[in-house]
Parts: C-alpha cells; sequence; structure tokens
C-alpha cells in the first residue's frame, strides 16, 4: 500500500505514528486463539481521546478493505502490524486493534479484496 507523504497525508500519518508508538497496547484476552492487542478510547483522556478518533479516521481513509470470516473491515499496515476497527462510525468507534502481520497473511480474493488468515504454525 503507498500512502502519499506530501501535505495533509503526510501529516496524519505522522499523528498516527505518535498515537501508536505513545500507547500501552493490551493483549486481547477474548480471542487467545487470534492474537492481537487493543487500544480503548475508555482508558485516555482529553488529548488523547481527539487522537484515538484521528487514528481510527486515519486506518479507514488510507487502510484496504480485507474480510475476516465474511465480515469487511479496513485493514492499514504500519512498520510490523496492521490495525483495524470493528466497523462502528468513527465517533462512535471504541477500540483500535492491532495484530502482527507475521501471524496473519492477506490472501487475494476473486472480488479484488483480501481474505485474512491465521498463518499455520509450522
Amino acid at each position: 500500500m503507498v500512502v502519499q507523504t506530501q501535505g495533509k497525508e503526510f501529516k496524519t500519518m505522522e499523528r498516527f505514528k505518535k498515537f501508536i508508538e505513545k500507547h500501552v497496547w493490551i493483549i486481547a484476552k477474548s480471542y487467545k486463539n487470534l492474537p492481537h492487542e487493543y487500544v480503548a478510547i475508555k482508558y485516555l483522556e482529553g488529548n488523547d481521546r481527539e487522537e484515538f478518533y484521528h487514528s481510527v479516521h486515519a486506518i479507514r481513509t488510507h487502510g484496504f478493505t480485507a474480510f475476516f470470516g465474511s465480515t469487511p473491515n479496513r485493514y492499514f499496515i504500519s512498520g510490523e502490524y496492521y490495525y483495524f476497527t470493528m466497523g462502528a462510525p468513527i465517533m462512535e468507534t471504541t477500540i483500535i486493534n492491532r495484530a502482527k502481520l507475521e501471524n496473519y497473511d492477506f490472501v487475494p480474493r476473486k472480488d479484488g479484496n483480501y481474505q485474512v488468515c491465521k498463518r499455520s504454525q509450522a
């Protein structure tokens, strides 16, 4: 995926990067067989809440569509992680998730999108 690095898009990605580096990511316990981490807005205050929504917008705007099971989501890759939310409207989103790319594959689909698949453990 290529993201423009000029003007507003560059500033958006810089803000996103600062947000993801600043916060402690919580290991999800509900899906132990699908390892991922999350940041929940309920633990954030002040400007961090604004940056949370800005980051959700960045994922949705600069990400790509992929399916997890039969559900489409927007995914954004940065560094060794991919980031995603569960599709609620931006201002109703409460969690940003991330998972290590090494644990999942994005398999091309016939419709031009991708299917998210957990990578088999050798």
